[in-house]
Protein backbone atom coordinates (compact mmCIF):
# COMPACT_ATOMS: atom_id res chain seq x y z
CA UNK A 1 0.00 0.00 0.00
CA UNK A 2 2.82 2.47 0.96
CA UNK A 3 4.52 1.54 -2.55
CA UNK A 4 1.88 2.39 -4.19
CA UNK A 5 0.82 5.58 -2.74
CA UNK A 6 4.80 6.59 -3.21
CA UNK A 7 3.80 5.71 -7.07
CA UNK A 8 0.90 8.13 -6.84
CA UNK A 9 2.85 10.96 -5.11
CA UNK A 10 5.80 10.24 -8.01
CA UNK A 11 3.06 10.64 -10.86
CA UNK A 12 2.11 13.57 -9.12
CA UNK A 13 5.73 15.24 -9.13
CA UNK A 14 6.13 13.96 -12.78
CA UNK A 15 3.29 15.75 -13.98
CA UNK A 16 3.56 19.14 -12.03
CA UNK A 17 6.91 19.41 -11.02
CA UNK A 18 9.94 20.34 -12.89
CA UNK A 19 13.60 19.73 -12.11
CA UNK A 20 14.58 22.56 -14.10
CA UNK A 21 13.74 25.05 -11.45
CA UNK A 22 16.27 23.47 -9.75
CA UNK A 23 19.19 23.03 -11.49
CA UNK A 24 18.61 26.42 -13.97
CA UNK A 25 19.08 29.96 -13.09
CA UNK A 26 17.05 33.20 -13.76
CA UNK A 27 17.94 36.45 -15.51
CA UNK A 28 17.42 39.67 -14.43
CA UNK A 29 13.98 39.82 -15.96
CA UNK A 30 12.93 36.59 -13.95
CA UNK A 31 12.76 33.94 -16.61
CA UNK A 32 13.88 30.38 -16.10
CA UNK A 33 16.90 29.79 -18.68
CA UNK A 34 15.87 27.15 -20.99
CA UNK A 35 12.21 26.87 -19.15
CA UNK A 36 10.56 30.18 -20.14
CA UNK A 37 13.57 30.77 -23.04
CA UNK A 38 13.52 27.21 -24.33
CA UNK A 39 16.55 28.02 -26.83
CA UNK A 40 18.99 29.64 -23.78
CA UNK A 41 19.92 26.79 -21.50
CA UNK A 42 23.05 28.54 -19.43
CA UNK A 43 23.01 31.51 -17.25
CA UNK A 44 26.01 33.69 -17.89
CA UNK A 45 27.52 37.02 -15.77
CA UNK A 46 28.45 39.38 -18.32
CA UNK A 47 31.96 41.47 -17.13
CA UNK A 48 32.10 45.35 -17.47
CA UNK A 49 33.65 46.83 -19.66
CA UNK A 50 35.50 50.03 -17.56
CA UNK A 51 35.47 48.12 -14.55
CA UNK A 52 36.26 44.90 -15.36
CA UNK A 53 33.56 43.68 -12.58
CA UNK A 54 31.36 40.74 -13.13
CA UNK A 55 27.77 42.00 -13.46
CA UNK A 56 26.22 39.46 -10.98
CA UNK A 57 23.01 41.34 -10.28
CA UNK A 58 22.72 41.31 -14.50
CA UNK A 59 22.42 37.85 -15.41
CA UNK A 60 21.70 36.79 -18.99
CA UNK A 61 20.62 33.81 -20.91
CA UNK A 62 22.73 32.19 -23.06
CA UNK A 63 22.44 29.54 -25.67
CA UNK A 64 26.73 28.40 -25.25
CA UNK A 65 28.97 29.26 -23.08
CA UNK A 66 32.39 30.65 -24.89
CA UNK A 67 34.96 28.58 -26.00
CA UNK A 68 32.97 25.41 -26.36
CA UNK A 69 29.95 25.98 -28.68
CA UNK A 70 29.99 29.78 -28.92
CA UNK A 71 32.70 32.42 -29.64
CA UNK A 72 33.02 35.29 -26.54
CA UNK A 73 31.77 37.79 -29.28
CA UNK A 74 28.42 35.86 -29.54
CA UNK A 75 28.35 35.79 -25.92
CA UNK A 76 28.78 39.72 -26.15
CA UNK A 77 25.63 40.25 -28.02
CA UNK A 78 23.45 39.00 -24.91
CA UNK A 79 25.17 41.10 -22.69
CA UNK A 80 23.27 44.68 -21.81
CA UNK A 81 25.40 48.42 -22.84
CA UNK A 82 28.80 48.65 -21.88
CA UNK A 83 29.66 44.77 -21.10
CA UNK A 84 31.21 41.78 -22.47
CA UNK A 85 31.24 38.44 -22.53
CA UNK A 86 34.55 36.21 -21.98
CA UNK A 87 35.87 33.14 -22.49
CA UNK A 88 33.99 30.53 -20.11
CA UNK A 89 32.97 27.04 -19.03
CA UNK A 90 30.21 25.66 -18.41
CA UNK A 91 29.75 24.19 -14.67
CA UNK A 92 26.12 22.47 -14.67
CA UNK A 93 24.06 25.07 -16.52
CA UNK A 94 25.82 28.09 -15.97
CA UNK A 95 28.75 29.85 -17.71
CA UNK A 96 31.66 30.91 -15.23
CA UNK A 97 34.92 31.85 -16.05
CA UNK A 98 37.35 29.67 -17.35
CA UNK A 99 40.55 31.40 -16.00
CA UNK A 100 40.79 29.92 -12.42
CA UNK A 101 41.40 33.39 -10.44
CA UNK A 102 38.35 35.08 -12.39
CA UNK A 103 36.13 31.53 -11.07
CA UNK A 104 37.30 32.30 -7.78
CA UNK A 105 36.53 35.58 -7.69
CA UNK A 106 33.10 35.11 -8.67
CA UNK A 107 32.64 32.03 -6.88
CA UNK A 108 33.48 34.16 -3.39
CA UNK A 109 30.63 36.12 -4.28
CA UNK A 110 28.20 34.41 -5.56
CA UNK A 111 28.46 32.01 -1.91
CA UNK A 112 29.52 34.41 0.48
CA UNK A 113 32.34 32.85 1.43
CA UNK A 114 36.19 32.37 0.02
CA UNK A 115 37.01 29.21 0.20
CA UNK A 116 36.50 28.29 -3.89
CA UNK A 117 40.56 27.95 -4.00
CA UNK A 118 40.84 25.99 -1.67
CA UNK A 119 38.91 23.81 -2.99
CA UNK A 120 40.86 23.33 -7.00
CA UNK A 121 44.33 22.77 -5.10
CA UNK A 122 42.58 20.02 -3.19
CA UNK A 123 40.70 18.94 -6.74
CA UNK A 124 44.12 19.29 -8.78
CA UNK A 125 45.90 17.18 -6.26
CA UNK A 126 43.79 14.51 -6.11
CA UNK A 127 43.35 13.84 -9.71
CA UNK A 128 46.86 14.08 -10.41
CA UNK A 129 48.00 11.33 -7.75
CA UNK A 130 44.33 9.58 -7.84
CA UNK A 131 45.75 6.69 -10.09
CA UNK A 132 48.01 5.79 -8.14
CA UNK A 133 47.52 6.85 -3.81
CA UNK A 134 44.23 5.80 -3.80
CA UNK A 135 44.32 2.21 -5.38
CA UNK A 136 47.39 1.65 -3.00
CA UNK A 137 46.00 3.13 0.05
CA UNK A 138 43.02 0.89 -0.66
CA UNK A 139 45.37 -1.98 -1.20
CA UNK A 140 46.94 -0.74 2.35
CA UNK A 141 44.28 -0.56 4.05
CA UNK A 142 42.46 -4.11 3.75
CA UNK A 143 46.08 -5.77 3.76
CA UNK A 144 45.98 -4.12 7.44
CA UNK A 145 42.61 -4.64 8.32
CA UNK A 146 43.15 -8.74 8.00
CA UNK A 147 47.26 -8.07 10.04
CA UNK A 148 44.71 -6.86 12.34
CA UNK A 149 41.78 -9.35 12.51
CA UNK A 150 45.07 -11.87 12.61
CA UNK A 151 46.48 -10.51 15.68
CA UNK A 152 43.54 -10.39 17.33
CA UNK A 153 42.79 -13.60 16.51
CA UNK A 154 46.20 -14.79 18.08
CA UNK A 155 46.01 -13.06 21.02
CA UNK A 156 43.21 -11.36 21.84
CA UNK A 157 43.00 -12.36 25.64
CA UNK A 158 46.10 -10.67 26.57
CA UNK A 159 44.33 -7.37 24.63
CA UNK A 160 40.95 -7.67 27.08
CA UNK A 161 43.58 -7.87 30.37
CA UNK A 162 45.41 -5.09 28.80
CA UNK A 163 41.89 -3.38 28.37
CA UNK A 164 41.60 -3.87 31.90
CA UNK A 165 44.24 -2.56 33.24
CA UNK A 166 44.16 0.93 31.45
CA UNK A 167 40.46 1.22 32.10
CA UNK A 168 41.41 0.55 35.80
CA UNK A 169 44.97 2.41 35.98
CA UNK A 170 43.48 5.24 34.28
CA UNK A 171 40.52 5.93 36.34
CA UNK A 172 42.71 5.32 39.67
CA UNK A 173 45.32 7.79 37.40
CA UNK A 174 43.35 10.82 37.47
CA UNK A 175 41.59 10.32 40.40
CA UNK A 176 44.87 10.41 42.20
CA UNK A 177 46.16 13.09 39.93
CA UNK A 178 43.36 15.38 41.33
CA UNK A 179 43.80 14.16 44.95
CA UNK A 180 47.18 15.23 44.35
CA UNK A 181 46.10 18.77 42.83
CA UNK A 182 43.44 19.25 45.84
CA UNK A 183 46.36 18.80 48.04
CA UNK A 184 48.97 21.35 46.67
CA UNK A 185 46.02 24.09 46.84
CA UNK A 186 44.44 23.76 42.71
CA UNK A 187 41.86 23.35 41.67
CA UNK A 188 40.75 21.62 38.38
CA UNK A 189 39.79 24.00 35.58
CA UNK A 190 36.94 23.82 33.22
CA UNK A 191 37.60 25.94 30.14
CA UNK A 192 38.27 28.64 32.02
CA UNK A 193 36.40 28.51 34.89
CA UNK A 194 38.19 27.31 38.47
CA UNK A 195 36.32 24.58 39.77
CA UNK A 196 35.25 24.43 43.66
CA UNK A 197 37.72 22.66 46.35
CA UNK A 198 34.86 20.73 47.30
CA UNK A 199 33.81 19.70 43.31
CA UNK A 200 37.93 18.87 42.54
CA UNK A 201 37.73 16.58 45.73
CA UNK A 202 34.20 14.90 45.21
CA UNK A 203 35.10 14.51 41.04
CA UNK A 204 39.04 12.56 42.38
CA UNK A 205 36.97 10.41 44.61
CA UNK A 206 34.25 9.54 41.90
CA UNK A 207 37.22 8.11 39.64
CA UNK A 208 38.69 6.47 42.33
CA UNK A 209 35.15 4.67 43.08
CA UNK A 210 34.59 4.27 39.61
CA UNK A 211 38.07 2.55 39.29
CA UNK A 212 37.62 0.04 42.67
CA UNK A 213 33.98 -0.69 40.55
CA UNK A 214 35.56 -2.30 37.70
CA UNK A 215 38.11 -3.84 39.66
CA UNK A 216 35.84 -5.84 41.16
CA UNK A 217 33.30 -6.34 38.24
CA UNK A 218 36.28 -7.67 36.48
CA UNK A 219 37.36 -9.97 39.31
CA UNK A 220 33.43 -11.30 39.30
CA UNK A 221 33.01 -11.49 36.01
CA UNK A 222 36.43 -12.96 34.98
CA UNK A 223 34.56 -15.90 33.00
CA UNK A 224 32.06 -13.62 31.12
CA UNK A 225 35.46 -11.42 30.13
CA UNK A 226 36.54 -14.85 28.69
CA UNK A 227 33.49 -15.27 27.13
CA UNK A 228 34.03 -12.38 25.41
CA UNK A 229 37.56 -12.81 24.45
CA UNK A 230 36.65 -16.27 23.09
CA UNK A 231 33.66 -14.74 20.59
CA UNK A 232 36.16 -12.25 19.45
CA UNK A 233 38.64 -15.10 18.85
CA UNK A 234 35.74 -16.35 17.31
CA UNK A 235 34.73 -13.74 15.23
CA UNK A 236 38.01 -13.03 13.46
CA UNK A 237 38.49 -16.91 12.54
CA UNK A 238 35.00 -16.47 11.02
CA UNK A 239 35.98 -13.49 8.87
CA UNK A 240 39.07 -15.24 7.78
CA UNK A 241 37.13 -18.13 6.43
CA UNK A 242 34.33 -16.61 5.23
CA UNK A 243 35.88 -13.65 3.10
CA UNK A 244 32.75 -12.59 1.41
CA UNK A 245 31.18 -11.55 4.76
CA UNK A 246 33.89 -7.82 4.02
CA UNK A 247 32.01 -7.82 0.27
CA UNK A 248 28.90 -7.36 2.29
CA UNK A 249 29.17 -3.87 3.76
CA UNK A 250 30.51 -2.84 -0.03
CA UNK A 251 27.31 -3.95 -1.50
CA UNK A 252 25.45 -2.36 1.30
CA UNK A 253 26.83 0.91 0.65
CA UNK A 254 26.05 0.90 -2.90
CA UNK A 255 22.69 -0.29 -2.90
CA UNK A 256 22.24 2.73 -0.21
CA UNK A 257 23.65 5.43 -2.15
CA UNK A 258 21.46 4.25 -4.80
CA UNK A 259 18.67 4.16 -3.04
CA UNK A 260 19.23 7.70 -1.71
CA UNK A 261 20.76 8.82 -5.14
CA UNK A 262 17.24 8.06 -6.57
CA UNK A 263 15.24 8.76 -3.09
CA UNK A 264 16.97 12.45 -3.37
CA UNK A 265 15.89 12.81 -7.11
CA UNK A 266 12.45 11.58 -6.16
CA UNK A 267 12.10 14.52 -3.50
CA UNK A 268 13.20 17.48 -5.40
CA UNK A 269 11.10 16.73 -8.14
CA UNK A 270 8.31 17.16 -5.60
CA UNK A 271 9.72 20.14 -4.27
CA UNK A 272 9.67 21.51 -7.46
CA UNK A 273 5.81 21.36 -7.76
CA UNK A 274 5.42 24.40 -5.63
CA UNK A 275 5.34 27.85 -6.45
CA UNK A 276 8.74 29.28 -6.99
CA UNK A 277 9.80 32.55 -5.87
CA UNK A 278 12.98 34.53 -6.48
CA UNK A 279 14.96 35.41 -3.74
CA UNK A 280 17.85 38.51 -5.17
CA UNK A 281 19.13 39.41 -7.96
CA UNK A 282 22.09 37.12 -8.52
CA UNK A 283 19.49 34.34 -10.50
CA UNK A 284 20.43 31.47 -7.88
CA UNK A 285 18.56 31.75 -4.67
CA UNK A 286 14.45 30.72 -4.97
CA UNK A 287 11.68 30.08 -2.50
CA UNK A 288 8.71 27.66 -2.80
CA UNK A 289 5.38 27.94 -1.63
CA UNK A 290 3.40 24.48 -1.06
CA UNK A 291 -0.69 23.64 -0.85
CA UNK A 292 -1.35 21.46 2.47
CA UNK A 293 -1.86 18.10 0.31
CA UNK A 294 1.95 19.12 -1.38
CA UNK A 295 3.05 19.49 2.24
CA UNK A 296 1.49 15.69 3.26
CA UNK A 297 3.19 14.67 -0.30
CA UNK A 298 6.92 16.07 0.66
CA UNK A 299 6.34 14.80 4.03
CA UNK A 300 5.58 11.03 3.30
CA UNK A 301 8.45 10.94 0.73
CA UNK A 302 10.77 11.93 3.44
CA UNK A 303 8.80 9.23 5.52
CA UNK A 304 9.22 6.34 2.55
CA UNK A 305 13.29 7.23 1.72
CA UNK A 306 13.84 7.14 5.60
CA UNK A 307 12.15 3.75 5.47
CA UNK A 308 14.18 2.42 2.64
CA UNK A 309 16.94 3.41 4.02
CA UNK A 310 16.77 1.75 6.95
CA UNK A 311 15.18 -1.48 5.13
CA UNK A 312 18.51 -1.84 2.97
CA UNK A 313 19.86 -1.27 6.55
CA UNK A 314 18.20 -4.36 8.32
CA UNK A 315 18.85 -6.33 5.28
CA UNK A 316 22.86 -5.96 5.46
CA UNK A 317 22.26 -7.18 9.62
CA UNK A 318 20.60 -10.05 8.20
CA UNK A 319 22.61 -11.10 5.67
CA UNK A 320 26.25 -10.88 8.22
CA UNK A 321 23.67 -12.60 10.71
CA UNK A 322 22.86 -15.30 8.43
CA UNK A 323 26.36 -16.01 7.25
CA UNK A 324 27.82 -15.90 10.93
CA UNK A 325 25.16 -18.94 11.83
CA UNK A 326 25.59 -20.73 9.22
CA UNK A 327 29.46 -20.70 9.63
CA UNK A 328 29.06 -21.22 13.68
CA UNK A 329 26.58 -24.23 12.89
CA UNK A 330 29.02 -26.00 10.75
CA UNK A 331 30.39 -28.83 12.55
CA UNK A 332 34.08 -29.07 13.21
CA UNK A 333 35.59 -32.51 12.14
CA UNK A 334 36.77 -34.21 15.04
CA UNK A 335 40.10 -33.63 15.81
CA UNK A 336 40.94 -31.13 13.76
CA UNK A 337 40.38 -26.97 13.22
CA UNK A 338 38.54 -26.79 10.29
CA UNK A 339 34.69 -27.39 9.46
CA UNK A 340 33.25 -30.03 7.57
CA UNK A 341 31.21 -29.31 4.56
CA UNK A 342 31.47 -25.61 5.28
CA UNK A 343 29.09 -23.75 2.44
CA UNK A 344 30.93 -21.29 0.93
CA UNK A 345 29.54 -17.93 -0.57
CA UNK A 346 27.19 -17.43 2.69
CA UNK A 347 26.21 -13.47 2.14
CA UNK A 348 24.33 -14.61 -1.23
CA UNK A 349 22.60 -17.23 0.38
CA UNK A 350 21.75 -15.06 2.68
CA UNK A 351 20.52 -12.39 0.48
CA UNK A 352 18.49 -15.09 -1.52
CA UNK A 353 16.85 -16.09 2.70
CA UNK A 354 15.92 -12.59 2.78
CA UNK A 355 13.92 -12.13 0.00
CA UNK A 356 12.40 -15.56 -0.09
CA UNK A 357 11.55 -15.63 3.27
CA UNK A 358 11.63 -12.39 5.53
CA UNK A 359 10.94 -9.29 2.93
CA UNK A 360 8.00 -8.61 5.80
CA UNK A 361 10.21 -9.30 9.02
CA UNK A 362 12.91 -6.61 7.87
CA UNK A 363 9.85 -4.11 6.48
CA UNK A 364 8.01 -4.47 10.08
CA UNK A 365 11.84 -3.68 12.26
CA UNK A 366 12.64 -0.97 9.65
CA UNK A 367 8.87 0.68 9.95
CA UNK A 368 9.61 0.62 13.35
CA UNK A 369 13.09 2.65 13.42
CA UNK A 370 11.77 4.87 10.32
CA UNK A 371 8.85 6.47 12.13
CA UNK A 372 10.85 7.23 15.12
CA UNK A 373 13.50 8.80 13.21
CA UNK A 374 10.96 10.72 11.49
CA UNK A 375 9.38 11.45 14.90
CA UNK A 376 12.98 12.45 15.98
CA UNK A 377 13.22 14.81 12.85
CA UNK A 378 10.04 16.15 13.32
CA UNK A 379 10.66 17.16 16.69
CA UNK A 380 13.89 18.78 16.11
CA UNK A 381 12.28 20.82 14.01
CA UNK A 382 9.66 21.67 16.22
CA UNK A 383 12.23 22.52 19.27
CA UNK A 384 14.20 24.59 16.35
CA UNK A 385 10.98 26.69 15.73
CA UNK A 386 10.12 27.69 19.15
CA UNK A 387 13.50 28.45 19.86
CA UNK A 388 13.78 30.95 17.09
CA UNK A 389 10.12 32.70 17.92
CA UNK A 390 11.45 33.01 21.52
CA UNK A 391 8.75 30.01 22.81
CA UNK A 392 10.69 28.78 25.44
CA UNK A 393 7.96 26.40 27.20
CA UNK A 394 7.36 24.74 23.47
CA UNK A 395 10.62 24.56 22.86
CA UNK A 396 11.54 22.31 26.36
CA UNK A 397 8.60 20.43 25.99
CA UNK A 398 9.81 19.83 22.14
CA UNK A 399 13.21 18.64 23.68
CA UNK A 400 12.00 16.42 26.58
CA UNK A 401 9.60 14.26 23.81
CA UNK A 402 12.73 14.44 21.36
CA UNK A 403 14.97 12.99 24.07
CA UNK A 404 12.70 10.26 25.41
CA UNK A 405 11.59 8.99 21.68
CA UNK A 406 16.01 8.89 20.70
CA UNK A 407 16.56 7.38 23.56
CA UNK A 408 13.33 5.04 22.82
CA UNK A 409 14.61 4.74 19.46
CA UNK A 410 18.23 3.42 20.23
CA UNK A 411 16.31 1.09 22.35
CA UNK A 412 14.56 -0.19 19.63
CA UNK A 413 17.77 -0.81 17.19
CA UNK A 414 19.26 -2.68 19.39
CA UNK A 415 16.43 -5.16 19.92
CA UNK A 416 16.21 -5.32 16.10
CA UNK A 417 19.78 -6.16 15.48
CA UNK A 418 19.07 -8.73 18.06
CA UNK A 419 16.08 -9.68 16.18
CA UNK A 420 17.23 -10.14 13.27
CA UNK A 421 20.14 -12.50 14.64
CA UNK A 422 17.21 -15.21 15.93
CA UNK A 423 15.06 -14.47 12.40
CA UNK A 424 18.76 -15.83 10.83
CA UNK A 425 18.94 -18.48 13.63
CA UNK A 426 15.16 -20.07 14.03
CA UNK A 427 13.25 -18.77 11.14
CA UNK A 428 10.33 -17.28 13.14
CA UNK A 429 8.35 -13.72 12.64
CA UNK A 430 9.49 -10.61 13.72
CA UNK A 431 7.60 -10.06 17.12
CA UNK A 432 8.75 -14.08 18.38
CA UNK A 433 12.40 -12.92 17.23
CA UNK A 434 11.85 -9.60 19.32
CA UNK A 435 10.39 -11.44 22.17
CA UNK A 436 13.03 -13.98 22.49
CA UNK A 437 16.24 -11.66 21.97
CA UNK A 438 14.80 -10.04 24.85
CA UNK A 439 14.32 -12.91 27.16
CA UNK A 440 17.82 -14.08 26.36
CA UNK A 441 19.64 -10.63 26.58
CA UNK A 442 17.98 -10.35 30.15
CA UNK A 443 19.58 -14.06 30.59
CA UNK A 444 22.74 -12.60 29.38
CA UNK A 445 23.09 -9.01 29.88
CA UNK A 446 26.75 -9.62 32.17
CA UNK A 447 28.19 -11.32 29.48
CA UNK A 448 26.75 -9.00 26.37
CA UNK A 449 27.54 -5.87 28.02
CA UNK A 450 31.37 -6.95 28.34
CA UNK A 451 31.42 -7.92 24.94
CA UNK A 452 29.96 -4.81 23.22
CA UNK A 453 32.34 -2.94 25.38
CA UNK A 454 35.49 -5.38 24.40
CA UNK A 455 33.98 -4.74 20.77
CA UNK A 456 34.09 -0.97 20.73
CA UNK A 457 37.71 -0.44 22.18
CA UNK A 458 39.16 -3.26 19.44
CA UNK A 459 36.58 -1.26 16.67
CA UNK A 460 38.08 2.03 17.92
CA UNK A 461 42.01 0.28 18.02
CA UNK A 462 41.25 -1.09 14.67
CA UNK A 463 39.31 2.31 12.68
CA UNK A 464 42.69 4.27 14.14
CA UNK A 465 45.47 1.36 13.17
CA UNK A 466 44.03 1.11 9.59
CA UNK A 467 43.92 4.81 9.08
CA UNK A 468 47.22 5.82 10.29
CA UNK A 469 48.98 3.33 8.77
CA UNK A 470 47.31 4.66 5.55
CA UNK A 471 47.61 8.34 6.24
CA UNK A 472 51.45 7.68 7.12
CA UNK A 473 51.77 5.54 3.88
CA UNK A 474 50.34 8.46 2.13
CA UNK A 475 52.17 11.76 3.76
CA UNK A 476 55.20 10.00 3.28
CA UNK A 477 55.12 8.86 -0.31
CA UNK A 478 54.29 12.51 -1.55
CA UNK A 479 56.33 14.04 0.35
CA UNK A 480 59.41 12.18 -0.39
CA UNK A 481 58.68 10.30 -3.70
CA UNK A 482 60.14 12.05 -6.74
CA UNK A 483 56.93 11.24 -9.13
CA UNK A 484 54.74 13.50 -6.48
CA UNK A 485 57.51 15.94 -5.67
CA UNK A 486 58.95 16.74 -8.89
CA UNK A 487 56.49 19.88 -11.05
CA UNK A 488 57.22 18.43 -13.82
CA UNK A 489 55.53 15.37 -13.05
CA UNK A 490 52.25 14.61 -14.41
CA UNK A 491 51.54 13.58 -10.96
CA UNK A 492 53.14 16.55 -8.84
CA UNK A 493 51.28 17.08 -5.58
CA UNK A 494 51.88 20.78 -4.24
CA UNK A 495 50.59 20.21 -0.82
CA UNK A 496 50.37 16.46 0.63
CA UNK A 497 48.26 17.10 3.23
CA UNK A 498 45.53 17.56 1.31
CA UNK A 499 45.87 13.94 -0.35
CA UNK A 500 47.06 12.41 3.10
CA UNK A 501 43.43 14.07 4.09
CA UNK A 502 41.61 12.48 1.54
CA UNK A 503 43.63 9.17 1.81
CA UNK A 504 42.79 8.80 5.69
CA UNK A 505 38.90 9.39 4.49
CA UNK A 506 39.81 6.33 2.11
CA UNK A 507 40.91 4.37 5.18
CA UNK A 508 38.86 5.03 7.73
CA UNK A 509 35.94 4.51 5.40
CA UNK A 510 37.43 0.61 4.70
CA UNK A 511 38.10 0.13 8.16
CA UNK A 512 34.46 0.55 9.11
CA UNK A 513 33.82 -1.97 7.06
CA UNK A 514 35.82 -4.07 8.52
CA UNK A 515 34.66 -3.13 12.08
CA UNK A 516 30.99 -3.12 11.21
CA UNK A 517 31.50 -6.90 10.07
CA UNK A 518 33.45 -7.59 13.02
CA UNK A 519 30.93 -6.17 15.47
CA UNK A 520 28.05 -7.99 14.19
CA UNK A 521 29.74 -11.24 13.59
CA UNK A 522 31.02 -11.06 17.24
CA UNK A 523 27.15 -10.13 18.23
CA UNK A 524 25.85 -12.89 16.71
CA UNK A 525 28.31 -15.55 17.74
CA UNK A 526 27.65 -14.54 21.19
CA UNK A 527 24.00 -14.88 20.41
CA UNK A 528 24.43 -18.04 19.02
CA UNK A 529 26.49 -18.95 22.23
CA UNK A 530 24.07 -17.91 24.18
CA UNK A 531 20.95 -19.67 22.85
CA UNK A 532 22.95 -22.60 22.91
CA UNK A 533 23.40 -23.06 26.43
CA UNK A 534 19.74 -21.92 26.89
CA UNK A 535 18.78 -24.83 24.65
CA UNK A 536 20.93 -27.41 26.63
CA UNK A 537 19.61 -26.04 30.12
CA UNK A 538 16.00 -27.33 28.41
CA UNK A 539 14.61 -23.41 28.27
CA UNK A 540 12.44 -23.34 25.32
CA UNK A 541 13.87 -26.62 24.14
CA UNK A 542 11.46 -27.51 21.12
CA UNK A 543 11.58 -23.96 19.55
CA UNK A 544 15.16 -23.78 19.18
CA UNK A 545 15.80 -27.11 17.97
CA UNK A 546 12.85 -27.10 15.37
CA UNK A 547 14.92 -24.87 12.42
CA UNK A 548 16.75 -28.12 12.79
CA UNK A 549 14.24 -30.67 11.48
CA UNK A 550 13.23 -30.60 8.03
CA UNK A 551 9.46 -29.86 7.04
CA UNK A 552 9.14 -32.52 4.93
CA UNK A 553 11.17 -35.99 5.62
CA UNK A 554 10.12 -37.32 1.96
CA UNK A 555 11.63 -34.24 0.21
CA UNK A 556 8.26 -34.10 -1.70
CA UNK A 557 7.01 -31.14 -1.17
CA UNK A 558 10.17 -28.31 -2.63
CA UNK A 559 8.95 -25.37 -4.42
CA UNK A 560 10.00 -24.19 -7.66
CA UNK A 561 11.69 -21.44 -6.02
CA UNK A 562 13.79 -24.18 -4.47
CA UNK A 563 14.62 -26.11 -7.46
CA UNK A 564 17.04 -22.24 -8.27
CA UNK A 565 17.43 -21.62 -4.44
CA UNK A 566 18.21 -24.99 -2.94
CA UNK A 567 16.19 -26.41 -0.19
CA UNK A 568 14.53 -24.27 2.25
CA UNK A 569 16.42 -22.65 5.65
CA UNK A 570 14.60 -24.47 7.83
CA UNK A 571 15.08 -27.73 5.95
CA UNK A 572 18.72 -28.53 7.38
CA UNK A 573 19.37 -31.42 9.67
CA UNK A 574 22.32 -31.65 12.08
CA UNK A 575 23.72 -33.39 15.08
CA UNK A 576 22.79 -32.77 18.13
CA UNK A 577 25.98 -31.79 19.44
CA UNK A 578 28.17 -28.91 20.18
CA UNK A 579 30.98 -30.04 17.69
CA UNK A 580 30.60 -26.74 15.39
CA UNK A 581 32.02 -24.86 18.40
CA UNK A 582 34.87 -22.50 17.88
CA UNK A 583 37.75 -23.66 19.51
CA UNK A 584 38.01 -20.71 21.10
CA UNK A 585 34.41 -21.61 22.67
CA UNK A 586 34.88 -25.55 23.33
CA UNK A 587 35.79 -24.73 27.06
CA UNK A 588 33.45 -22.13 27.51
CA UNK A 589 30.96 -24.96 26.26
CA UNK A 590 32.19 -27.42 28.60
CA UNK A 591 31.88 -25.11 31.60
CA UNK A 592 28.50 -23.72 31.49
CA UNK A 593 27.16 -27.41 30.39
CA UNK A 594 28.51 -28.72 33.39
Amino acid sequence: ACLACLGYVGVYANTHGDLRKLTRGYDSEKQLCGLDIPDRKFLFYCRSVTSKEFLLTSPVCVPACGGENATIASLSAYCPGNSTGYESRSIGHWCLPADLQRLEEVMSELTGRNIFSRIIAIWRDCKASSKIVFPTVAIAAVLTGYMYLFFLHTCAVQLIYVCELVMVGGCFGVGYRLFQEVADGQTLNFVGHSASYNLTLGISAAFCVLGFFLFCLFCVQNKKIGTAAGVIEAACECMVEEPTLLIEPLLSIMSKLAMLGAGLIGLSVIVTTGEVELVGKMGIRREFTYRPEQWCFLGFSLFMLIWLLEFTHALSQYVLAFTTQLWYFTPYVHGTNSKVDRKACGVFKGYCNAFRYHLGTLACGSFLIAFLRFVRMALSVVAKVAKMEGNVVLECIGKIFLCCVTCFERFLAFINKNAYMDVAIASSNFCTAARRAMALIADEVPAVAVLNGCQFLFQVCGVGLITSACVGLTLAATSNVPIFTHRSSPYYVSNPMYVTAVAGFEGAAVALCFMTVFDTVGDTILYCFASEQRRRKNVDRETYRSYREPRDSSGSGQSMFGCFFGPGEDSENSEDESAYAPKSLKALISNHSG
